[in-house]
This record gives C-alpha cells, structure tokens and sequence, in this order.
C-alpha cells in the first residue's frame, strides 16, 4: 500500500495527461482500486495502460497519457486477433472472480459480527477488500482499452462486416442485435422478480388503491405483499449502490413498482433468430465470426462487473460504519480516507480532520513503474493538476450535436443535465437526459426519459445498454453535449442519423 515509489513519467518531456472521461460519487477508496486495477495491467498482461484518478469533492477525471493508451489498444488488438479465445477467457473470469467476491463481501462484511474483530482483523480484511477489487477493474479495463472514445475494436469490425455483406437498410438493425444481450442483466433479473411479485396480487383491484396510497395502505391490506418487498429489498439493495449509495430501500422499490407492467414475453428468442438469419447472408470468415459472438458478450459483461463491483461496495459500507464507530468519525470521512489512515487510526494514531478533508478536496493517484500507484496530496497534487494535466480545448458548436447510434428513434423535450443521483429528482417524465457518462445508479432518471444523450462511450456503454433495454433513442459520444446544452433547453433527438437540434421557441 506503498504511496513513495517512483511515479510514471511520460516518454517525451511535452506530453501531458488528457481527461479522457469522468465519474461522481466517487470515494477515495473507489478511485485508488481503479487506478491500482489499471496498473495492473504492467504486471499481468505485459503492457502498460496507464490511467490515473483525479479526485475532487467526490468527482472524479481519468486522466491518461495518451501515447501509453495507443500502444496498449495496438498490443490488445493483435492479442485478440491471433486467439479469439482470448476475451473468451477474461470475460470468464470476470464472472466467476465477480460471483467469489462478492459471496466473500457478503460473508465478511454483511453477516459477520464486525464487532468482535481485533483492530489487525479489519485491517486485514479491508486490505484484501482492495486487493479483490483492484483485480477486477484489472480485468475489466480490457474492455475500455479495446472500445472507449476513438478507440473501439468491436464496433469497426462490426461496421465494417455489415457495410461488405448486407445492405444499407439492414446495418443499423444487425448492429441492434449482435449487441443487443440474450442473457439478462441484475437490473432485469430485479425488475423481472418485482413485476412476479406485483402480479401475484394485481387481480386484486384494492391492490392497485394501496400501492398508489402507499406503505401504510400496503401494510394494512397487504401485509404479505410488504413482505415480500422486503425480502426483495434485502436481495437487491446494493444494485444502484455504485460506490457509496445510498442503498435502495422498500420506498425506493415500490416507487419503481408503481411504474412496472405485467411481465412480457421474453424478447432472446427473437433475437436468436435473427441473428441466424443474418449470419446466413453475413457467411463470416473464424475472425468475423469471433466478433459477432464476443459484441453480445461484452455489452453484457461490462454492467455485470460494475455490478459486481456495486454489491461490493455495498457490503464494504457495512465495515466502513464499524471503522467510523471505532474512530469517531462519519461514514463520509471514512470514505475520504486513505488506506494508511484507516489503518493508523485502528492502531491507536489520531488522524486529523483536515488530512481528511485535504484527500476529500483534491487527490491525484497515477502509476508507478513497479505496478502499484502513487497518491499525491496537498500542495503537490493542485501542482500536478495545474501543470501535468492538458486543459481542454475551447469546446466548438454550431446548431447540432454528433455522435453515434445507440438506439434508433426521434424525440422531442426538455433537457435535463444528470451526472449523479441527487440530480435525478429535476427530471420529468418526458424530458432529454443528457449526461457525460450514465451510471447505473442514475437508471431510475433514464427510465423516464424520452431520450439519452452523453458525451462519451460507443455502442458497448452503459447508456447504449439501457437504451436497447428500454428501447429509448439514443446518441452517445457527442465529446460536448454537457458542456453546450444546459437544463431547460428544447432539442430533438434524431437518433435516425445521429443529430442533436437545439429548438428555440
């Protein structure tokens, strides 16, 4: 846990790290598993991909040098291409490393008496806790180097096997459903359970009065009901925690359940199909048809490991609270503090609120060249960011936005700016979400959009999955839409062609 070693240095004097995406509600502990995650890459996979965490207030910038990034996307694709069972294999991993460590979170952090551990114990424990983690975004991170931004490895190929053997009018439809998941997401598995819980009682026409009065109504008539809702709770508490929460409560599940239908058929069977009828006219080549099998595969794998991720972080809250009882803190300022500090204060040192509130300003945690990180506070880090970070050009913009299809359709409405949770109660059914990157605890703003909108990703990120999972139009990548639309604004959404039009009325 080391923060002295001997940080990465760009090869030319001149190169500065870019912001190449950001993130919010992000606790120190998040950020410094994902760079430690990133850096491991040096180690496990032979090549550097060098990315660092900028946190500030709980906002968070990747930062990255650029040139390591081109030289690691160049060294990943010619791994995939001379084995395509190499993606096979991580993909693999992600899911059997993900369901192991989140049994071992739930053992020893939900269900263990906290209590009774020695200091050394928790320590111990938390140490093992980033390990885990870190491993994760290790593996995770082959995805971002393969598709993210001007870099995406899938997506070209698809194109680009789709422009050679089908028509124009079948490109945008096949490229629906070779990214398009048959096997369903823990948000899906969630709603699906909440929609047969619903339809046990929907004949019942006082059922549907009391789920509209509320949990006192639901209670009296419908004690079993609440049950039942609690049971589910406990089971899905953590699905939108992300990094620090808050967790879902039964409020929170029968305010989604008032605006679920009754369960429809299934849609994977139709999918299936259509995948066989255009592999009949595609006829692709062992590579080509790597690809049409690992596009699926991927959309589905990155919410399933930030999924994982999120229950983790969610059964570390539960340490975190017994930590804060210990040192007499807030469960905030534990997530502000470093490793060394949580460990130094479990072995009897005081840690001072304002070394506490310097890491929530601002701290900086980039590579070092032994495969672990650095973190720069204080001083040092407002250097780093004021001369080793690039600022960003002046953002250009006529009439329209660009970017890609996500999802096909067109609407109209309001535009509504949510990167974080506490943003999402200013969105109306109906209006625009626009975002820099979606996250899975701002799904329940996007469930009432008429459209999505976000500055980064390709067809594989989060916004393009919930698009097709809610069939909602949708354009990503825009590089600016947060930064030249603003709350109120009237556009259209072409997701036909891919425009964002400002409306002035």
């Amino acid at each position: 846990m080391s923060s002295d070693k001997q940080a990465i240095v760009s090869n030319s004097a001149q190169e500065k790290w870019k912001v190449v995406a950001g993130d919010f509600n992000a606790p120190f502990i998040k950020n410094y598993c994902t760079a430690l995650g990133y850096a491991g890459h040096m180690q496990e996979h032979g090549f550097c991909k060098l990315l660092g965490c900028v946190g500030r207030n709980f906002d968070l910038d990747y930062i990255a040098l650029m040139s390591t990034w081109d030289s690691a996307h160049e060294i990943l694709k010619k791994r995939v291409t001379d084995d395509p069972q190499y993606l096979e294999a991580i993909l693999e991993t992600i899911e059997q490393f993900g369901k192991e460590f989140t049994i071992w979170t739930e053992e020893n952090f939900l269900e263990a008496d906290l209590k009774k551990l020695l200091s050394n114990d928790i320590t111990s424990l938390l140490d093992q806790f980033i390990q885990k983690q870190s491993y994760l975004y290790t593996k995770g991170t082959v995805f971002s180097i393969l598709d993210y931004g001007a870099y995406r490895f899938v997506e070209d190929n698809l194109r680009a096997l789709f422009a050679k053997s089908l028509k124009e009018s079948e490109r945008e439809e096949a490229m629906e459903i070779f990214t398009t998941p048959t096997a369903h997401s823990f948000q899906q598995e969630q709603e699906m359970e909440l929609k047969a819980l619903l339809d046990t009682y929907r004949e019942n026409t006082l059922f549907d009065v009391s789920l509209r009065e509320g949990e006192e109504s639901l209670l009296r008539n419908f004690p079993d009901f609440w049950h039942g809702l609690s049971v589910h709770t406990k089971k899905y508490a953590w699905l939108f925690y992300s990094y620090m929460g808050p967790a879902y409560t039964e409020h929170d599940f029968l305010m989604m359940a008032r605006t679920l239908h009754p369960l429809e058929q299934d849609s994977a069977d139709i999918i299936v199909q259509k995948r066989k009828e255009l592999i009949s006219k595609i006829k692709p080549n062992n590579f080509e048809r790597m690809i049409l099998d690992i596009a699926e595969k991927m959309v589905w794998a990155k919410p399933r490991r930030k999924d994982y991720q999120s229950k983790a972080y969610y059964h570390l809250s539960f340490l975190f609270r017994e930590i804060a009882d210990r040192l007499n803190l807030s469960l905030e300022e534990i997530f502000s503090c470093t490793y060394e500090m949580l460990a130094n204060g479990l072995n009897g040192k005081a840690i001072l609120k304002d070394d506490i509130a310097s890491v929530r300003r601002l701290h900086v945690i980039i590579p070092t060249i032994e495969g672990s990180v650095k973190i720069i506070l204080n001083a040092e880090a407002e250097d780093f960011r004021e001369h080793s970070i690039a600022r960003e050009e002046k953002v250009e913009y006529s009439a329209e936005l660009k970017g890609t299809i996500a999802y096909k359709g067109i609407a109209r409405g309001v535009v509504r700016i949510i990167n974080k949770p506490s943003e999402m109660e200013k969105m109306q059914k109906g209006d625009i979400l626009v975002s820099m990157v979606t996250t899975p605890d701002i799904v329940p703003a996007m469930k009432k959009a008429a459209a999505f909108i976000t500055d980064k990703g390709g067809l594989t990120c989060h916004a393009a999955i919930v698009a097709r999972e809610l069939k909602v139009p949708c354009i990503v990548g825009t590089e600016i839409a947060t930064n030249v639309l603003q709350d109120g604004d009237m556009v259209e959404v072409d997701a036909t062609i891919g425009v964002v039009t400002k409306i002035h009325v």
